[in-house]
């Protein structure tokens, strides 16, 4: 668990089950008289829904574990789903492909797994 005041941008924290991704986390001082809350601003990882939030500075969230892999990209299944090849593991899983990433069968590939739920976020060089 981390307090809202000590969010940044770039961290990670789960809302609503699915992971999202700090954009900006700035104090606000509400009135005279009231104590100083967090405006944050989120984006989820996988649907690209952005959220802002009023939270006092001592609320906690959960961080959310993203780790960026590297694989390979295997085939596609269906319109935005595909399978990977863990580059480390040598495991096939299967992920969703982020809009605007085109993707041929053998491209090196950075992905993202969140609790079973893996997107392919861009192809590699």
């Amino acid at each position: 668990m981390v307090e809202a005041s000590s969010l940044k941008k770039g961290d990670f924290v789960v809302q609503d089950g699915g992971p999202y991704l700090v954009e900006k986390a700035q104090s606000v001082v509400v009135g005279r008289h009231s104590h100083t809350k967090m405006k944050i601003d989120l984006i989820n990882m996988f649907s690209g829904e952005r959220r802002s939030l009023s939270a006092a500075t001592g609320e906690e969230f959960e961080k959310a574990d993203i780790v960026r892999k590297h694989g390979q990209f295997i085939s596609k299944t269906e319109e935005g789903k595909g399978q990977v090849m863990d580059m480390k593991e040598y495991g096939v899983l299967d992920c969703e492909i982020k809009k605007g990433v085109d993707l041929t069968e053998g491209d090196e590939v950075t992905y993202i797994d969140f609790k079973g739920r893996a997107m392919i976020l861009e192809k590699r060089g």
